[in-house]
């Protein structure tokens, strides 16, 4: 099988049905239900279901250790709240969002030493949760979810800062 192949949901449904099986229906709802996203996982690693099965049980563990469910946007540091939020500008013609991140006007020393990286994990890991909610309410005709357009600003950018050891890590 080339990587140029198309496929549709309906022609790897056994896949789907075989991966889906393999999750426990109570771990995350939404992602069980979500036909999309789980043929996304399988067509990542070429419908081969034990390579997906990795990579989703990976996936979870991620999540269930950032405990996004218990993530307060109240308690966000200062920082974060002044270089990403109103990040979402609006959203394209298909309904798919699109952010707008000013890194060339970023202080990405200053960042990395006044937060700790789980908070910006925390944080973008959310930002992709809530684009996935989009995604999921606008779903496209065929099932597939419009798609997210982020735009990085690098006017600005300084060679220290591209260079910045911590400061790739944004």
């Amino acid at each position: 099988m080339s990587t140029n192949e198309c496929f549709t949901i309906s022609e790897k449904k056994k896949e789907i049905d075989q991966l889906r099986a393999s999750m426990s229906p109570d771990v995350d709802k939404e992602m069980y239900n979500d036909t999309y996203q789980i043929y996304l996982i399988l067509k990542e690693h070429n419908f081969d279901v034990n390579e997906a099965e990795v990579a989703l049980r990976r996936i979870l563990n991620w999540k269930k250790k950032l405990q996004l469910d218990k993530y307060d946007e109240g308690n966000i540091p200062e920082i974060i709240k002044k270089y990403f939020d109103k990040h979402l500008i609006g959203f394209n013609k298909e309904n798919g969002p699109v952010h707008y991140f000013p890194f060339g006007k970023f202080d990405s020393r200053g960042i990395c030493s006044s937060v700790r990286y789980t908070d910006l994990e925390k944080f973008y890991a959310d930002v992709l949760e809530k684009d996935l909610q989009i995604q999921r309410k606008k779903k496209l005709s065929d099932g597939s979810y419009p798609c997210t357009f982020v735009i990085f600003d690098m006017d600005g950018l300084s060679f220290a800062n591209a260079t910045n050891k911590k400061g790739k890590s944004l």
